[in-house]
């Protein structure tokens, strides 16, 4: 409705398209938003409040009474740890890093609750004389109660990004005199703990001198032995004449090793020709061989020979010219030339039988002469090897110790200068008391700054708590919001409460025939204008209002719905089908003898039952007598012909139909109507029961149109109640407006 418009009323689609039958309603829970977290604390904002008022109280007196009865008492004995630039034995430095000093800070904060720092605290005469030891020693020679109870009550602290650490103690304020003896035992603890500390930390350092010490020792008995074998390896030769030696042996080593080469190479090629002649004689061709060719042209005898045969060789032509084949002398003369060729050719083996020979015993020869030479070239080359061998491994040795001992008085000078560092160190103290405890002059414990804002805090939440654990428990339906939000409906309008309202109704049912200008009034003429506006007409000629249960507010809907679209100027017809508890005709004041279950049931047509009222355009249908079977009737064919004249005689007809959870009336109407409009109860009805009209009315094919929010409350301070006080300013200044114009 205009007049009533709310923050927490969220913008949806009045109307949605209609769902398939059988088809289930989705979940209608819906995300929390942070105006519903606004919304419940503006609801739940008095028992935050009491919470909050509550704790605020409780914190202040319990501080006080804290304070008066049990206050607790503190003082603190600072220590300034000064760790070691660098280890006794170590080059680097050992605390460059934060974490190192964490590391160091930490182990002298567990130094400080050790038994040996506890028992030389206890020993000291000002800690004797405090009435603490006096109490805790009686009966206990060795102190055990006192050390525990010290060891339970000291507390260390470190203090971050620093060198220091805290030794504290806590005592609860009894009697003064706790309190000025709490210092003296805090101090003794922090005097016995610096110096145990520094004690440690000289005997480290003791320990560390002890060890350079032995390593200097250690590196002057080997220096002092590397000097002997020096001298000693000196006096077996004298170095630069061995140098000398050394060298010229390398000049005589390089000729060595160039005669050599020649000579192998001179051996390899005696070699590879005697094995050339070897091979030419077993395959015989040493008669081309040129030494052997040489041999045999420098031969008088077979010159001779030759040129014998040379001489026959040419008479030959007039000799076989002159006599016949066998003619003696033709004879004779062939074999004088087979004779001196057999000749010329034994003298030729001979020769070359007698130049293999001593060409293989002079290649022989030679290479036993180079074979010779080899191995008295190795030898030499051997000993010349083992002298400069010799020579360098008498040369590497001094340079090894040279070496070594540079090396040894290198480390010598780094281990004095440690040691020259650590004895400019050793009177160091490593931990030294910055600030001593000083006598309490107020309680540590509690602080009103503190306590007051933690109990606020703790009030505000337990108070926010509270406010949404009852919200969460609420299952009912309340707002505007609770419906769009949890039930997932479109909201057409939201009644309000008539407690809540100015005007005074007598029955809500009729309020606007008889309160056509109050606020009640206005919110069912938004429904009407939701219904009118949302959609073609013909999509909801026909509704069917309903509501989970009896005295929801079913009739006052159907009812001030049909009178305030009546009134604009549009035919109306509304039917009474709550056979059970009509109450339409008794509110209209018509007759109610004939109605709906004559016309289902067959007996009177139905346009002979509709009755007019006062109200124009505005026509109406008694439920008439209870039929026994009022389900079958609905569902039936006549049913359905009723319905389909009815819309083409009314521009709207409206049913009000029976509880749809409690009869199943309801729903065959709903399965035959254009829309449902399903009417909740505020604070009567739950979430849960809506969802479940919800989903009866998705599975059975309805379609429902939206929630009619009936008898809502208004809270104090509210956005509702800021609206209705706003609507009815609104027409105050509006009368005042037109008696001015009057």
């Amino acid at each position: 409705m205009t007049g009533i418009q709310t923050r927490e009323q969220t913008p949806r689609v009045l109307v949605g398209p209609r769902q398939r039958p059988g088809l289930p309603a989705g979940p209608a829970v819906g995300k929390l938003t942070g105006r519903d977290f606004l919304l419940i604390v503006r609801k739940r904002k008095w028992l935050i409040l009491i919470c909050f008022g509550i704790f605020a109280v409780l914190s202040v007196v319990s501080t006080m009474l804290w304070l008066k009865f049990w206050p607790f008492y503190s003082s603190q004995a600072y220590i300034f740890l000064n760790p070691p630039s660098r280890t006794v034995l170590g080059t680097g430095a050992m605390y460059d890093r934060d974490e190192a000093i964490d590391r160091y800070k930490k182990s002298n904060a567990a130094l400080v609750k050790t038994n040996s720092v506890l028992y030389s605290a206890l020993d000291s005469e000002p800690m004797k004389r405090t009435q603490w030891y006096k109490r805790l020693s009686k009966g206990d020679p060795k102190l055990i109660k006192a050390v525990t109870e010290l060891d339970e009550e000291l507390s260390v602290m470190l203090m971050p990004e620093t060198n220091y650490i805290g030794i504290g103690m806590t005592v609860v304020g009894k009697t003064s005199r706790d309190i000025q003896e709490l210092p003296t035992i805090i101090n003794e603890v922090a005097k016995a703990f610096v110096n145990t500390a520094n004690e440690l930390v000289n005997r480290k350092r003791n320990e560390g001198i002890e060890a350079l010490r032995d390593s200097l020792k250690t590196y002057q008995t080997r220096l002092t032995a590397l000097q002997n074998s020096i001298k000693e390896e000196l006096s077996k030769a004298k170095i630069p004449a061995m140098l000398r030696q050394r060298d010229s042996l390398t000049i005589e080593m390089q000729d060595v090793t160039r005669r050599l080469t020649d000579v192998e190479m001179l051996a390899t090629d005696a070699e590879a020709a005697l094995s050339a002649i070897i091979e030419q004689d077993e395959q015989g061709l040493l008669a081309t061989n040129p030494m052997v060719l040489q041999a045999m042209d420098a031969d008088l005898q077979l010159r001779t020979l030759e040129s014998q045969l040379r001489g026959l060789e040419v008479a030959a032509p007039s000799v076989e010219n002159r006599y016949a084949p066998k003619h003696p002398r033709r004879q004779e003369f062939i074999t004088s030339l087979n004779s001196l060729r057999y000749q010329i050719d034994v003298r030729r083996r001979e020769l070359i039988d007698t130049n293999v020979k001593s060409l293989k015993v002079n290649f022989q020869q030679r290479l036993a002469v180079y074979q010779k030479q080899l191995t008295e070239i190795s030898e030499r080359r051997n000993r010349i090897m083992g002298e400069r061998r010799s020579m360098d491994e008498h040369v590497q040795n001094i340079t090894r110790m040279e070496e070594e001992k540079q090396d040894i008085q290198d480390n010598m000078q780094r281990v004095g200068a440690r040691l020259q560092d650590s004895l400019l160190v050793l009177q160091d103290v490593s931990a030294i008391i910055y600030n001593f405890a000083d006598v309490p002059l107020e309680p540590s414990w509690p602080k009103l700054p503190v306590m007051i804002p933690l109990g606020c805090l703790l009030g505000l939440v337990i108070g926010l708590g509270l406010a949404f654990t009852l919200e969460f428990m609420d299952t009912s339906v309340k707002t505007p919001s609770d419906i769009t939000r949890r039930v997932d409906l479109p909201l057409l309008t939201m009644i309000p409460h008539t407690d809540d309202v100015f005007d005074e109704i007598e029955d809500v049912r009729v309020a606007c025939l008889t309160n056509p200008d109050s606020l009640v009034g206005e919110a069912f003429r938004e429904l009407r204008t939701n219904l009118l506006f949302s959609g073609p007409a013909e999509r909801h000629r026909s509704l069917l209002v309903t509501s989970p249960s009896p005295e929801d507010g079913r009739t006052a809907v159907a009812t001030n719905l049909a009178i305030a679209i009546a009134n604009n100027e549009q035919k109306v017809l509304l039917v009474d089908a709550n056979f059970r508890r009509p109450a339409v005709a008794r509110l209209l004041n018509v007759a109610n003898e004939a109605g709906l279950s004559d016309v289902l049931s067959g007996q009177k047509p139905w346009d002979q039952c509709v009755q007019g009222t006062k109200v124009t355009n505005l026509s109406v249908i008694g439920s008439g007598k209870l039929p026994p079977n009022p389900n079958e009737l609905l569902g039936s064919s006549l049913a359905k012909k009723m319905l389909a004249e009815m819309a083409q005689q009314y521009d709207h007809v409206i049913f009000d139909g029976p509880p749809l959870l409690l009869i199943s009336d309801a729903s065959v109407l709903a399965t035959q109507l254009d829309g449902v409009i399903l009417v909740v109860r505020a604070g009567s009805n739950t979430h849960g029961i809506v969802s479940r009209c919800r989903a009866s009315l998705n599975r059975i094919g309805a379609h429902v149109l939206g929630v009619a929010l009936n008898a809502v409350r208004a809270t104090a301070g509210g956005y509702l109640q800021k609206n209705y006080d706003a609507f009815y300013d609104y027409h105050e200044d509006e009368r005042e407006v037109v008696k001015t114009k009057a």
